[in-house]
């Protein structure tokens, strides 16, 4: 799955890393760290957008998706294992 999004190899290690641990919630100031680093250039907005082309791309299998969870961060679920 991950060998067909054109994204950097970071998001999609990232990417990856979240898919085989599903269900737990990630803080967005540590995705923002892995994916970019400490580059301020990089901020909030590049995670928003990031995060949509994602859930645009996981559209195609309809058990996987990415929930906010306001204060705390980002979860992946699969509904194909619960």
């Amino acid at each position: 799955m991950f060998d067909r999004i054109h994204q950097t190899s970071s998001k999609v290690n990232h990417t990856e890393r979240n898919y085989n641990n599903k269900g737990e919630v990630v803080r967005r100031d540590s995705i923002l760290e892995e994916i970019w680093g400490t580059n301020d250039f990089f901020n909030s907005r590049s995670l928003d957008v990031f995060i949509k082309k994602l859930r645009s791309y996981l559209e195609k299998d309809s058990s996987i998706s990415i929930r906010t969870i306001k204060g705390l961060g980002l979860i992946l679920e699969d509904s194909a294992l619960a």
